[in-house]
């Protein structure tokens, strides 16, 4: 009896490690769908299958109305493993974002592909975003803002802070990032937050520019036609890296196909209005 309880006891464990893993998955794959489709990050995405190709649409309201997209995985070997990408495309077949999510590439070489290249200093940032020198002599912790919107970024809060800082939503920004609102903590030159709004405003504004992975932000608002390898750098190509061909190719070739079974699946792309 006691042996049958203990392994009953250990199956009911396992399958609550089982589920909490799973639910852990699932949340870390909706993060992925509402970053390369910012469209739905408000929305709701709903799983579809079509010819054997499994996508989501994805809505820009809650109410799955008003659909904007879709979402795909499409996977690809590279030099020495598979790679695989989280896809977003609008209606017209246009590109909204890809996120590399696995992939055990020659580090220094094919991991170029997932590779990003920060920005030197904030100072940086912002003097190259806001059009005008910092006041270098406000007591503000710049490193701690920028790291608190990293981490917004990486949990996928990125659009709720983008509205929150637009809407000047106080509040709202200290909730998300206490330590992007470090500014108010010594004088500002406008008085009050007005410079934490500016500083979130900067460091957004180039995140969206450097955080995202080089190579990867060359594919945004491309159709399909245009993911082509090639060696120099073209607004209809995609440029390879250097010495890591197969990687390039790896992630290229399966983003391509995955949109031409996309396009099956739904009747085809919209036609963009000239």
């Amino acid at each position: 009896m006691a042996s049958m309880i203990a392994v009953l006891t250990l199956g009911a464990l396992a399958d609550g490690a089982s589920d909490k893993a799973d639910r852990k998955a699932s949340s870390g794959d909706e993060l992925l769908r509402r970053s390369v489709l910012p469209g739905a990050a408000y929305g709701v995405f709903v799983p579809a299958r079509a010819n054997g190709f499994v996508y989501e649409r994805g809505y820009h309201s809650a109410d799955s109305t008003d659909l904007v997209g879709y979402t795909f995985r499409a996977t690809g070997r590279g030099y020495s493993s598979n790679v695989e990408t989280m896809v977003g495309v609008d209606l017209y077949g246009r590109i909204t974002g890809i996120k590399i999510i696995s992939h055990q590439e020659t580090p220094g070489i094919g991991s170029k592909i997932a590779e990003v290249k920060p920005p030197k200093s904030v100072l940086d940032v912002l003097g190259a975003t806001s059009g005008a020198p910092f006041p270098r002599k406000v007591p503000v912790d710049l490193e701690g803002a920028w790291k608190g919107i990293v981490e917004i970024r990486d949990a996928g809060l990125m659009g709720e802070l983008e509205k929150a800082v637009a809407g000047r939503d106080t509040a709202r920004v200290v909730a998300l990032a206490p330590q992007a609102m470090a500014a108010d903590r010594g004088p500002t030159p406008a008085g009050g937050g007005a410079l934490t709004y500016k500083l979130a405003q900067s460091v957004i504004k180039k995140l969206r520019e450097d955080v995202m992975p080089w190579w990867q932000a060359q594919f945004v608002g491309k159709s399909r036609a245009e993911l082509v390898l090639a060696k120099e750098k073209s607004d209809k190509s995609i440029q390879a890296i250097a010495g890591a061909t197969m990687s390039s190719r790896a992630v290229t070739e399966s983003v391509r196909n995955a949109m031409v079974q996309l396009a099956a699946a739904i009747g085809g792309f919209k036609e963009a209005k000239k």
